[in-house]
């Protein structure tokens, strides 16, 4: 009997170490996902081929993250529901990429974009504890 359950122990902390989920499980993507997106001060929904995600994990990487996770979705065996999921969450937004800064949703390639051109992304990481101020990164309001 005490074999047996070590064995279901053992083998169960193993599946928790894997990375990845498997299956058509609902549950378990909005699980991992929500799991992943409390879990790390920065997360970006990307796919290898998209253009957007792309120039977004670009942008985000002039910054020193270091708690950043870049999930690809189109290297998931659950893409579909892990997307279903993502606009669930968004309000709309299935697309990605999709950024997520202390579990609060940041926004698309277009809503970065803006923000790192008005000063407000290097704002956002700053207020959230991510990066030093830098002057150079973070512009100062004129009076």
């Amino acid at each position: 009997m005490m074999m047996h359950l070590q064995f279901f122990l053992s083998t169960f902390l193993m599946l928790l170490q894997f990375d990845q989920i498997s299956g058509n499980n609902r549950y378990n993507v909005e699980w991992y996902l929500e799991k992943m997106i409390q879990n790390h001060q920065v997360v970006l929904f990307s796919k290898t081929y998209c253009q957007y995600s792309i120039k977004l994990k670009h942008l985000i990487g002039k910054y020193n993250i270091r708690d950043k996770r870049i999930m690809e979705l189109n290297l998931e065996p659950d893409m579909q529901l892990m997307q279903d999921y993502l606009k669930h969450r968004t309000g709309g937004i299935r697309t990605v990429p999709q950024l997520y800064v202390n579990g609060k949703f940041i926004g698309d390639y277009n809503t970065i974009e803006q923000k790192e051109r008005n000063g407000e992304l290097a704002r956002v990481f700053f207020r959230a504890g991510i990066t030093p101020r830098r002057s150079h990164l973070v512009p100062r309001k004129r009076k």
